[in-house]
């Protein structure tokens, strides 16, 4: 089930990465004690028409093709993590 958040209740702390990760154009991997991301935090773009449902449906597609234990180098893994991110970021084409 997804869940939401108001921008103006997320801890402050949250709300400064947030800003610091819109202005850098950077994005956050949470990753676990064995270095599996269990998160990702990735500001979505400041256009009026973002679409979010369909970014998050694109978003868990993308991660549900990843196995979970990787094949990949920590690099591969960032690279597949920066190529999924990319896609989201295009434009929707309708």
């Amino acid at each position: 089930m997804r869940k939401r958040l108001s921008y103006s209740d997320a801890p402050q702390a949250l709300r400064d990465l947030i800003e610091e990760l819109q202005e850098s154009g950077d994005y956050l991997v949470i990753e676990d004690q064995h270095q599996q991301a269990v998160a990702c935090l990735a500001p979505l773009p400041a256009a009026e028409a973002v679409d979010h449902d369909n970014a998050a449906r694109k978003l868990r597609k993308l991660l549900d093709s990843f196995p979970t234990s990787s094949p990949y180098s920590e690099e591969e893994t960032f690279q597949h993590i920066d190529e999924a991110l990319a896609a989201l970021r295009q434009p929707a084409v309708s």
